[in-house]
């Protein structure tokens, strides 16, 4: 690399500062807002809570009915992948 070269690299480079700069100032002004319209809303009940817990029980038991007919056919969970 030429200085010249260089020089031009250090130019390019000091010239995005300010855009990167700024893109990260409007990204940081975004959160702040975000976090200003949360925090009302600390401490307040999950409106989707009951919701939740029952697809948390229903999970539960698919993870079971999934466990225990791994362990009804005798396979290794993962067992079905082909090696080469």
């Amino acid at each position: 690399m030429t200085l010249i070269g260089a020089i031009a690299r250090l130019e390019h480079a000091l010239a995005s500062f300010e855009g990167e700069q700024e893109n990260y100032r409007l990204r940081l002004d975004d959160a702040r807002k975000r976090l200003a319209s949360y925090l009302p809303r600390v401490g307040e009940a999950f409106a989707f809570e009951a919701e939740l817990r029952m697809k948390r029980e229903k999970l539960a038991e698919v993870d079971a009915d999934l466990a225990s007919d791994v362990e009804a056919s005798g396979d290794k969970p993962g067992s079905d992948r082909i090696e080469a």
